[in-house]
């Protein structure tokens, strides 16, 4: 499907390169994957879409850490290796999935730029140390701010900058602040720009798997990386019941995600598996349809789904609640 959302005049008037509409921003990241993964550019591209051609004091501290996190995460995939999923071209879409909407958000006033500075800061190394496991405990995103926290501090940004950008790595993991919380870690109560800086954060972690065909691709690269750590998960992560679960699970809500067409594209896909329901007779809705899909031969199926979203030509319909509530975290 082809959900236009221009949004140049947006880009014009942050002064950032953002994605003129959601097919734009997929072609960009499936571009990149076909080159090595160019993590420190991204990353001082995503600052310059916050940074707004201002270069005050912690523009620069920012930029330092910056690259001290981008270098820490080089070392660690040079030592132990890229895995299939949680590797450095996530972490490129991550980045600069952020440094978009933090500057969506900053124009709509939701934002300091502090905190958006901040919070490219934390999807630089929100997966920082990233074992390749599926591990719903948070224990990952726990070491993870731990090490960008202390190199944020380091860099001369203080300790409450370091608290924040630990709190908004925080936030990716299964269950977010409230399972930190009960984990034990730090997490002191969020102002309310704070609860959308984790809101974005959220949303930029998952924004390339949110995406039609990548997002599909994704789902594939998740499979390997769970059969090396011998996860019985694995299997299920590909199937298009979990694909609809997730995107039902996951579906973007802040109004950055509305304006890059983020939460457009992630309704237009479960239009798609109900429209699969419509067109093999099977009943109503999107958990129906993707479950039909299942049944079907991986290329009958691949065809099908393929057809719909090209096509495009799906009406609208409420998706909202035709979904099980057993999608496979991504995090």
């Amino acid at each position: 499907m082809r959900r236009r959302l221009p949004n140049a005049a947006l880009a014009a008037e942050t002064g950032c390169h953002l994605p003129l509409n959601v097919t734009t921003m997929e072609q960009r990241f499936i571009l990149s994957r076909s080159a090595p993964p160019a993590l420190g550019r991204a990353f001082r591209s995503a600052i310059h879409c916050v940074a707004a051609g201002h270069r005050p004091s912690h523009v620069s501290q920012a930029l330092d850490a910056g690259g001290a996190i981008v270098e820490a995460v080089e070392r660690m995939a040079v030592a132990d290796g890229d895995h299939p999923y949680h590797n450095r071209h996530h972490i490129v879409e991550a980045v600069s999935s952020m440094g978009w909407l933090c500057s969506v958000a900053l124009k709509q006033g939701l934002l300091t730029r502090q905190q958006a500075l901040l919070g490219v800061l934390a999807m630089a190394g929100h997966d920082l140390g990233h074992d390749g496991s599926r591990c719903m405990d948070g224990r990952l995103e726990i070491w993870s701010a731990s090490l960008v926290r202390r190199i944020v501090e380091e860099a001369g940004l203080g300790h409450s900058a370091g608290q924040l950008v630990g709190v908004i790595i925080l936030a990716t993991m299964p269950g977010g602040l409230e399972a930190a919380r009960r984990s034990g870690y730090d997490c002191p109560a969020s102002t309310e720009t704070e609860q959308t800086l984790c809101q974005l954060a959220r949303e930029a972690d998952l924004a390339a798997s949110l995406l039609p065909a990548l997002g599909r691709r994704l789902s594939f690269a998740l499979r390997r990386e769970w059969r090396r750590a011998n996860d019985a998960s694995a299997e299920r992560v590909i199937s298009y019941a979990s694909r609809q679960a997730f995107l039902a699970d996951h579906r973007p809500h802040s109004a950055a995600a509305c304006r890059l067409g983020l939460t457009a594209v992630t309704a237009m896909q479960a239009q798609a598996f109900a429209a699969a329901a419509r067109h093999l007779g099977v009943g109503m809705g999107a958990a129906t349809g993707a479950r039909a899909l299942d049944q079907m031969t991986a290329i009958r199926a691949r065809r099908l789904y393929g057809k719909i979203i090209s096509e495009g030509a799906l009406p609208v319909e409420d998706v909202s609640t035709d979904h099980h509530r057993h999608s496979l975290d991504l995090m």
